[in-house]
């Protein structure tokens, strides 16, 4: 009896755990690829980045993935056309996001006061 309920015990305490760390497990690289092809295709025009319906957030999140892709799957030498692919989308949509901040700053009438701080030194 004793036994039984050191083993509930322990179980009872561990098994949870796993799912209370909120652990998450690196991308596969076929849904690093699928993903890239995806949202590649989404973005063949720049409008559909820079003014269309991909929100900030889901930029961030997508930028997440592809460098999580990039850095679980190396290829330092270049030989996988999918990394390149990763960068490349990565790359588009950190401008999108630094152009949509920038529009924001002129139709808020913020960007002389980021000028001004920026050239006075404030980062």
């Amino acid at each position: 009896m004793k036994r039984l309920l050191t083993t509930a015990f322990v179980l009872a305490f561990t098994l949870p755990l796993p799912l209370s760390l909120g652990q998450t497990h690196a991308p596969l690289i076929q849904k690093c690829t699928s993903d890239a092809k995806a949202w590649q295709a989404e973005a063949q025009s720049a409008a559909n980045v820079h003014k269309g319906s991909i929100t900030v957030p889901q930029m961030f999140d997508r930028i997440d993935e592809l460098d999580t892709c990039d850095k679980t799957y190396p290829d330092p030498e270049f030989k996988n056309p999918e990394r390149m692919r990763w960068i490349i989308l990565s790359n588009i949509y950190s401008a999108a996001i630094t152009r949509r901040v920038g529009s924001y700053l002129k139709r808020h009438n913020e960007m002389n006061q980021f000028m001004a701080e920026d050239a006075a030194g404030k980062r």
